[in-house]
């Protein structure tokens, strides 16, 4: 099928019902894999131009090949980042901009996994950065140019893990002493978070849906393979560790409660950037949002906090402008939302 990811026929569908994108530019992290491939070259379809954020050059490079061949006369632009390492981010925040070009939609995809005591060049834990704090750098670093489009867009890939989350953000903006078992939960939260305080800010700008956050629903990637394919015993072991997480995935995968195919598991991500009027959390309606046609998803309590985005958008932003080498991209911002809240 001409390299795209195999499908569904209801995605088809859906797809086919997408408007005509070419007058769109779009930019994506975590493109390269998974469904962020899915959804990149479903963009790539409907002739959106895509701006493809990614550490590996042969990856993107394989992805913009793809892209060709489903748009011949598309255009397609590779920007190296490193979404672990700040310094790397702002270095890409200073490529965007230097490229005088147009951009209206802000997809950030990518997630990580990695291992609880993982830690970036800082010290500090290495999902959560990479799920949170770089994406934070990259969205608010290019909040101008997003500005100046009409459609402006950020859209922030959360996860149904989010209701596992913590909430406890102190840990994250500090060296890590020790594992961290709900950061990647803590991370999909923050993104909802991250969400809800773009969308207080673009108030103020005058852009009301500027920041809306998906999740696709359930299906087997590289961030959870490892669990679902250690084996239905491995699972139960984790229950009796008091970990449910490799059991709820392992049972799903076994019985086919899940996504049917990765451009399926893309469509909730894909209504929430281009749908006219879209929710704040878009996810799957079937099966507890685990598959089905995008719509209304709930979030959890934490998760409609001001109080606790408004913490984690300071937090954020001030190791920003303490790691910056160009502070101009981030000094614009205000520090916290108190006087937006209703």
């Amino acid at each position: 099928m001409n390299g795209l990811p195999s499908s569904d026929h209801n995605a088809e569908q859906w797809l086919n019902s997408l408007p005509c994108l070419k007058h769109l530019t779009v930019l994506i992290t975590g493109a390269t894999d998974g469904i962020g491939k899915a959804a990149a070259i479903a963009m790539a379809r409907k002739q959106a131009s895509l701006i493809i954020i990614a550490r590996s050059y042969t990856k993107a490079q394989d992805l913009i090949e793809c892209c060709m061949r489903v748009n011949p006369g598309g255009r397609f632009n590779y920007i190296h980042c490193d979404l672990a390492d700040f310094s790397s981010c702002e270095d890409a925040v200073a490529s965007i901009l230097g490229m005088n070009i147009q951009l209206d939609v802000f997809v950030a995809n990518a997630g990580i996994a990695f291992d609880y005591s993982a830690t970036n060049n800082q010290g500090l834990n290495k999902t959560f950065f990479v799920n949170h704090t770089g994406h934070f750098a990259l969205v608010t670093g290019l909040l101008p140019l997003l500005s100046k489009s009409r459609f402006a867009r950020v859209v922030l890939q959360s996860s149904l893990a989010h209701y596992a989350a913590s909430g406890n953000y102190n840990l994250y903006f500090l060296p890590q002493t020790k594992a961290l078992k709900s950061s990647y939960a803590d991370s999909k939260l923050a993104n909802l978070l991250f969400a809800g305080s773009l969308r207080r800010y673009g108030s103020l700008i005058g852009k009301p849906y500027f920041a809306v956050a998906s999740h696709p629903g359930y299906l087997v990637t590289n961030i959870n393979k490892e669990i679902v394919l250690s084996g239905f015993g491995q699972s139960v072991l984790a229950v009796a560790r008091g970990n449910y997480n490799p059991l709820m995935l392992s049972l799903g995968y076994r019985f086919g409660l899940m996504q049917p195919s990765k451009l399926s598991a893309a469509i909730p991500l894909l209504h929430a950037a281009f749908a006219s009027r879209p929710h704040e959390y878009t996810g799957p309606q079937s099966l507890f949002g685990l598959r089905g046609a995008p719509g209304h998803s709930a979030m959890s309590q934490m998760a409609c906090s001001n109080a606790l985005s408004d913490m984690l958008w300071s937090k954020s932003l001030s190791l920003c402008l303490t790691n910056a080498k160009r502070s101009i991209y981030w000094n614009h911002l205000p520090s916290h939302f108190h006087h937006c809240e209703s």
